[in-house]
C-alpha cells in the first residue's frame, strides 16, 4: 500500500517531516495551549507524528478512515506515548481538542471538521487552497515556509461561552 506519492527521500523529509516540525513549531510558540491536539487524515502520519515529537508533553490523536492505514499507524508509534489512533471518518469523531491539524487536501471540509472538534486550527496548505478556508474561523497571516510554497494557516474557532 501507498502511504504517500513522494518517492524521494530528500523530498519526504522537505514535504512532510519538515513541514510537520515547522507547524509544531508554530503551535508551541503560539502560546494558546496545545495539551491535545488532533490530526484529521493522517494517512502515513504527517502532520500528527512529527507535531508529537515536537510536543512530546501534548497528546496527539491521529485519525485515519483508512483501516489498513490506521493499522500502520498503530504499530509505528507504539513506542510514543503520546500518540492514540482512532480508525474512523472525522464525522464520527466527538470531543474537544486543542488544535486540530492537518494537511489539508479539502480545506472546507477540515475547517467544518474543526467548528466542531477544536479551539484553535493549524493547517499545512497551499495558499491557492487558502479561499475556501474563510467560514466560521478567525484565520491569522499565512506563514510562509521558507523552503517551499506552503503555508502554514492558524485560527481560532469561535466557541460560545
Amino acid at each position: 500500500m501507498n502511504l504517500t506519492s513522494i518517492r524521494s527521500m530528500e523530498a519526504a523529509v522537505v514535504r512532510h517531516y519538515a513541514e510537520s516540525v515547522f507547524l509544531g513549531n508554530v503551535i508551541r510558540e503560539d502560546g494558546s495551549g496545545y495539551a491535545r491536539v488532533i490530526d484529521l487524515g493522517s494517512g502515513a502520519g504527517f502532520p500528527g507524528v512529527p507535531v508529537a515529537v515536537v510536543l512530546p508533553e501534548a497528546t496527539v490523536t491521529l485519525v485515519e478512515a483508512n483501516h489498513r492505514k490506521a493499522a500502520f499507524l498503530k504499530e509505528s508509534t507504539r513506542a510514543l506515548p503520546n500518540i492514540e489512533v482512532l480508525a474512523r471518518r472525522s464525522e464520527e469523531v466527538n470531543g474537544l481538542w486543542d488544535w486540530l491539524v492537518s494537511r489539508a487536501v479539502r480545506t472546507d471540509e477540515v475547517v467544518e471538521a474543526a467548528v466542531r472538534l477544536a479551539f484553535r486550527i493549524g493547517l499545512l496548505t497551499a495558499p491557492a487552497s487558502l479561499s475556501e478556508a474563510v467560514k466560521g474561523v478567525r484565520w491569522r497571516a499565512p506563514i510562509q515556509l521558507p523552503w517551499s510554497a506552503a503555508v502554514v494557516v492558524v485560527g481560532d474557532v469561535p466557541r460560545e461561552t
